[in-house]
């Protein structure tokens, strides 16, 4: 059974590139980690690659949603670990590529139950702090789903206490000591802060020459809601309301940079918390980190 390789970072630090090159050189495929790269019509802002890019590697969990869907980590995870599953089956290894840390816990980390623990206020802080409210509500979505449904993206507030409340009745807990799934071996891009994050702000102005305002003009002209879970994705949130003249071009675009940048913190700090073990290269090292990756999985 082929090893299962994980290639993640934050936004913009060449994951797609590296998990293609390193499928050509192991009989791998893709499988994508990013929770807004399943939707359909998504494609500028949510940096998926292209045909060109994929270089006829075989991709998995790109445009399998409608943007009118809320779709929810645990229906990422029913569907991924028998993707996996059949991957290894043929021989080929599943290399799992992106950034959203709760997809990618989903599949690393078996759930498990525990008593109440007097610490969940300080735990729920921790997740305020970490997690986007995107991400916040869908954690809630997935220890109860019927409250979730009840509660706004954006009432942090309300999603925060009714996940204290959810986990003082039977906390979620993930084993972080143990990737007890799958033997797996996970790899984080990472750089310079400063460097990063001016590769943020001028990935922002080339999706928005690709032409994001249109691809965002034509989401809402197909009757998606602004308060969509697809259109919550950074980028399309700030278009939209552009589009809907609640601010203007020159502050949206901005605030779209300001946004990815603390995404991309925030990522970081999911990485240190969650994979204690990962190896970390440097994004611009491509050939020297398919190299590593390679002598690592055939245990060179």
């Amino acid at each position: 059974m082929s090893k299962l390789i994980v290639i993640t970072g934050c936004t913009a630090t060449g994951k797609t590139k590296t998990a293609v090159e390193l499928a050509k050189r192991i009989n791998g495929e893709v499988i994508s980690a990013d929770s807004m790269q399943i939707y359909r019509g998504m494609n500028i802002g949510t940096a998926k690659a292209t045909t060109k890019e994929m270089q006829g590697i075989r991709h998995h969990m790109l445009d399998i949603a409608s943007p009118f869907e809320r779709f929810t980590v645990a229906e990422y995870q029913g569907l991924v670990l028998p993707i996996i599953e059949d991957i290894q089956f043929r021989g080929r290894v599943p290399i799992i590529c992106g950034g959203t840390g709760l997809y990618i816990n989903s599949i690393l980390f078996k759930m498990t139950f525990s008593d109440y623990d007097e610490n969940i206020k300080n735990d729920v802080k921790e997740l305020v702090a970490t997690l986007s409210k995107q991400e916040l509500w869908e954690y809630l979505n997935n220890i109860d789903p019927n409250r979730a449904s009840e509660l706004s993206v954006n009432d942090v507030k309300r999603v925060s206490r009714a996940i204290e409340i959810a986990l003082s009745k039977s906390q979620a807990t993930t084993d972080e000591t143990q990737l007890s799934r799958f033997d797996s071996q996970i790899y984080i891009l990472n750089g310079d802060r400063a460097e990063i994050y001016d590769r943020i702000n001028k990935r922002v102005d080339i999706m928005l020459e690709q032409g994001l305002l249109d691809e965002v003009k034509n989401l809402l002209s197909m009757g998606i809601p602004t308060t969509s879970q697809a259109i919550q994705a950074i980028g399309y949130k700030e278009l939209s309301s552009y589009l809907q003249g609640e601010t203007t071009l020159e502050d949206a675009v901005e605030t779209i940079k300001k946004k990815s940048r603390n995404y991309a913190k925030r990522q970081l700090t999911w990485f240190r918390r969650y994979y204690p073990n990962a190896i970390y290269l440097d994004y611009n090292e491509l050939e020297r980190n398919l190299d590593t990756i390679e002598k690592n999985y055939y245990g060179e």
